[in-house]
């Protein structure tokens, strides 16, 4: 009977795990291409006294704080603040000075975070120091590791159907609480096997506000000014973050900063950040109530959510790209020359200050945007179409056919000489929009922009670090692009990074205001250096501070609002679609380090075209951390042309770049991927994940000056 039973037992669970577990999990890219509509799986397509106020002007007036002590030498960038009073990053070792002492015991099963720190220390700690100080996080995370642990977890493992959906809901349950997955695991091969390709709407964290009220009848009135309590919420200037705020703050707090007289029972708000209005209502212990509402008026420093779209608008602008490249079919081999272009989302984030620039014509500026949508190697890389030994007719005239053009529909070209190849920008017509995305409709005509003969110099900075803990999916993939290989696909690379690339830039004076009109007000007074976002402040992101986001898919500015989301580490299961390319300069050191695997480098040795125009590649792994972003309607989400879209958090600070619109249909889920500025993952080599650093380390050794994050001393 047991042998029956046994044998009967052995057969469901192979069974089940000869079905297979499919996830479908489609990164769409959000540049705009030839072929718009590009899908592939689990990919980045190529395509007492009076108090004293501090105030926050309109954000299109942002000024550079100065460094924390704690930080490093990251410029710090946010909204302007009279006499700052700067937030420390580092995490206290004494516990928080809450009433009950709650992290005194972090065994207990209590995962309610509510009312649990002191005002002081809400106000010295960022959200993603102050989430990890909670019952909720510290106690989930023991919880997700044991249940890790315990059930064997393996993502790589094929599970039934049951089994499958049945293990996922419980690991979302878990993510949902702590915001971050796909760094869990004590080695390499565990972090593999633990690592999750999916993505749930239901593993992502949501914030957490004070329950709202509906009546309010016998109360009395209070007298506050709210204006320095909201320059210094760690979560943010939204009415909602002041709701964040109130919940995580302990009855004594709140007691204090009001000056009651009674201790405080109970505590609700309602707002509105569409409008931009909060409203407050305290009841103490002798049952008295308490109540005051302020809204964007009254308040200076109260924000509302069109302020953020407005600041990314303002910063904003699309680019496209036109050029004839060679195309090979690959079915039928047949060979032609196609016109093509490429383009996206970009945004202005500093300027190099020369000392000639006042008798220039042209303006020095850093742009950001995507890899994927400055990648010019299909127009430009020979080695995608011929090899070096190759004998096909066409390999030495190949320069002939591949160059750059003016498309003339629906453009203007300010530029005395017509025929010079440009790369073309594109505004929509309003200043000031009505809307989370332009309300005016109708668009400028594309302007000649940017010389094209600038391509190869463009490209200044990129990221790029030793990855390893990561497995191929293929044989084939882990031998064609990883210089070091181990056991059972386990492979490595040094040319590891993000979806991310600093263009320099220059622009014509007289053309700078069909493009950044904002920044064409301010360039070269004083009022320009408290406008740039520069890197942003150096700060771990937390998808408990709302997320924005904007951009130009479909030819025209659209933003999102995010308030919730996931942060998955890195990609630790991968394979040749992963890699996004860079066409840059040639250079010799640089093109055997980069290209060093397969003696690859041996391709570009000579120039493809002519000797001013000696390229090379640059290919990278898409390894940062990203940011799922929390989307509840499907509308909501920014699709083609929209890559390379700014992101910053409700403090204006800029956390990352939009790189992705993700539809995982078996989770029901949709949403857009966000690569962060700071890493979650681990890293070696000395390298600690924050791109702030790096950019500002490159210009200092590049001797280079801008004028937010590496200004003259």
């Amino acid at each position: 009977m047991n042998m029956k039973r046994n044998m009967k037992r052995n057969l469901n669970l192979l069974l089940g795990f000869l079905l297979i577990n499919t996830s479908a999990f489609i990164g769409i890219s959000c540049s705009i291409q030839k072929n718009k509509n590009s899908i592939t799986n689990n990919q980045v397509s190529n395509d007492g006294e009076e108090e004293k106020t501090r105030l926050i002007p309109n954000p299109s007036t942002n000024q550079i704080t100065k460094k924390e002590k704690e930080s490093s030498d990251t410029e710090l960038i946010k909204p302007k603040i009279n006499k700052p009073q700067e937030n420390k990053n580092s995490i206290p070792q004494t516990k928080p000075n809450n009433k009950n002492n709650i992290n005194n015991d972090v065994d207990r099963k209590d995962y309610s975070d509510r009312h649990l720190f002191s005002l002081e220390f809400l106000q010295n700690n960022n959200p993603y120091q102050i989430i990890k100080q909670t019952p909720s996080y510290i106690n989930t995370l023991k919880d997700l590791n044991n249940f890790l642990k315990n059930e064997k977890i393996n993502f790589r493992d094929y599970y039934g159907e049951y089994r499958k959906k049945e293990l996922n809901d419980k690991f979302w349950n878990y993510t949902n609480k702590i915001g971050h997955y796909n760094n869990f695991g004590e080695d390499d091969k565990q972090k593999v096997e633990w690592y999750n390709d999916q993505v749930s709407k239901n593993g992502m964290i949501k914030q957490k506000y004070l329950d709202k009220f509906e009546n309010k009848n016998n109360f009395e009135a209070l007298n506050y000014n709210f204006n320095d309590l909201i320059s210094k919420n760690p979560f943010g200037f939204l009415p909602s973050n002041l709701s964040q705020l109130f919940y995580y703050m302990n009855f004594d707090s709140i007691k204090k900063l009001f000056n009651l007289s009674n201790d405080v029972k109970n505590i609700k708000a309602n707002f509105d950040d569409s409008n931009g209005w909060f409203e407050l209502l305290i009841t103490t212990t002798n049952n008295k109530n308490f109540y005051i509402k302020i809204d964007t008026n009254s308040t200076q420093n109260l924000k509302k959510d069109l302020d953020y779209y407005q600041f990314i608008y303002d910063h904003t602008f699309m680019l496209k790209m036109d050029f004839k490249r060679w195309d090979r079919n690959p079915y039928t081999w047949e060979d032609k020359i196609v016109p093509d272009f490429k383009g996206g989302t970009m945004w202005v984030v500093d300027r190099i200050v020369n000392d000639d620039e006042k008798n220039s014509d042209y303006w020095d500026l850093l742009f950001a945007t995507n890899i994927h949508v400055f990648t010019l190697n299909k127009a430009f890389d020979r080695s995608l179409y011929f090899n070096k030994d190759s004998n096909h007719s066409d390999k030495n005239s190949w320069h002939e056919y591949v160059k750059f053009e003016n498309n003339n529909y629906n453009m203007e070209n300010r530029y005395n000489d017509s025929s010079q190849p440009m790369f073309w920008t594109l505004k929509t017509n309003s200043d000031k929009l009505a809307l989370k995305y332009n309300d005016d409709q109708t668009i400028n005509k594309w302007v000649a922009s940017f010389e094209a003969k600038q391509y190869l110099d463009a490209p200044y900075y990129t990221p790029r670090y030793t990855v390893s803990g990561i497995k191929t999916k293929t044989v084939d993939d882990a031998k064609l692009y990883f210089e070091k290989e181990f056991d059972d696909r386990m492979v490595e690379t040094k040319n590891g990074g993000a979806d991310f690339v600093l263009l320099r830039l220059k622009i014509k004076k007289e053309i700078l205001k069909y493009v950044l009109p904002a920044l064409d007000k301010v360039i070269g007074k004083p009022e320009e250096k408290t406008w740039h976002i520069g890197v942003g402040k150096k700060e771990k992101f937390s998808p408990l501070k709302t997320q924005f986001y904007a951009g130009y898919p479909d030819y025209k500015f659209k933003g999102n609002k995010s308030t919730g989301g996931i942060i998955s580490a890195s990609k630790r299961y991968v394979d040749a679609d992963d890699f996004q390319s860079l066409w840059v300069k040639y250079n010799e050191n640089e093109n055997k380090d980069w290209n060093s695997h397969n003696q690859k480098y041996q391709e570009y040795t000579e120039p493809f075209k002519e000797q001013n125009e000696h390229g090379m590649r640059k290919q990278v792994l898409i390894q940062h951390s990203t940011l799922w972003t929390k989307i509840d309607n499907k509308e909501d989400v920014l699709d083609s042309g929209s890559s390379g879209s700014m992101a910053i958090d409700s403090s204006f600070n800029l956390i990352g770049i939009n790189y992705l619109h993700t539809t995982d249909s078996y989770n029901n889920t949709i949403t857009n991927g966000i690569n962060l500025m700071e890493g979650n993952s681990t890293y070696k080599n000395g390298f600690d994940g924050d791109l702030r650093n790096d950019i500002k380390n490159k210009l200092i050794k590049d001797k280079l000056n801008t004028i937010v994050i590496n200004p003259k001393k």
